[in-house]
């Protein structure tokens, strides 16, 4: 008779591997399947001639002692500042938009979006990402920065996303609690005010911000109750007596407990039920605050 696995869990990115980590610590039987060759997911960091590179820029930032725990229980963390910039109308602006950004920023731009936030519109639908940025900053700038970056980001199209994504996307930038960013008021406000903000992060004392999470997989790889199968995909999934049956594409058939997905809805979606070609449209974030 195979083995049977408390837990099946599918994708390695840091959901997935914190999961593995929180389970493993109840003495739980886990199998995870990944996609790709390594794990990490969209956490990885890569060593290029002895230069870490991250896969976007990412960094720790959180009040609370739970997770301060957790993140000291894996490895040491510096305390290091803020440094982000954005690329737009061909120039580099620092993020949170700061006094320098007003000069660096062509006129035409910066008087289109007065005029703009002088002429706006009502928001005709509260649920609309589209509607909610045109209502703060205006169609100019929805149309030359926030619709593309959001698209190319994303990769959904902007008039299908929730007003939720830009209300939490956008003043979570500015880290600091003491700033605002919900309009282009506040905005304003803080570039004719400008006050210092000083906001601290915690990121790996090495290995870059990838490391964090080959730690983790370092700690649960070398577990009795865990197995890990790379290179692989779920292409059937059969429920019989509360014991779910897996076939992988590599020809392995697993039975566990219970499934933990942290991989494509899409994905999920297709094995459920592989008549409905459904394409499901989501954004999903996770956060640790």
């Amino acid at each position: 008779m195979s083995e049977i696995y408390d837990f099946c869990i599918v994708g390695s990115g840091p959901s997935g591997l914190t999961c593995a980590y929180k389970l493993l610590k109840e003495n739980k039987k886990i199998i995870m399947i990944e996609r790709d060759e390594r794990a990490g997911g969209l956490a990885k960091s890569y060593n290029y001639n002895g230069h870490i590179f991250d896969t976007g820029p990412k960094r720790f930032h959180t009040d609370d002692p739970v997770v301060k725990e957790f993140l000291k229980e894996i490895m040491d963390m510096e305390v290091i500042g803020r440094s982000t910039k954005v690329h737009f109308v061909n120039r580099y602006f620092d993020w949170p938009l700061n006094l320098k950004s007003i000069f660096k920023m062509p006129p035409s731009v910066a008087i289109k979006a007065i005029y703009d936030l002088i002429n706006k519109d009502e928001m005709k639908d509260l649920q609309s990402f589209e509607e909610y940025i045109k209502f703060k900053y205006g169609n100019h700038l929805y149309e030359i920065f926030f619709k593309p970056y959001t698209e190319k980001f994303l990769r959904i199209p902007a008039a299908d996303i929730h007003s939720d994504w830009a209300m939490t996307g956008i003043n979570r930038t500015v880290i600091d609690k003491k700033v605002k960013a919900g309009s282009a008021l506040d905005i304003i406000k803080s570039i004719a005010l400008p006050k210092k903000i000083d906001t601290k992060f915690l990121y790996p004392s090495n290995g870059g911000f990838g490391n964090f999470f080959d730690k983790i997989y370092s700690v649960i790889s070398d577990n009795d109750n865990f197995k890990i199968s790379f290179n692989n995909r779920i292409k059937n999934l059969v429920s019989n007596n509360d014991i779910i049956n897996a076939e992988c594409i590599n020809g392995d058939n697993i039975k566990f407990k219970n499934l933990v997905w942290t991989g494509n809805l899409n994905d999920l979606t297709q094995i459920i039920d592989g008549k409905h070609k459904t394409n499901l449209t989501y954004i999903n974030t996770i956060f640790y605050i």
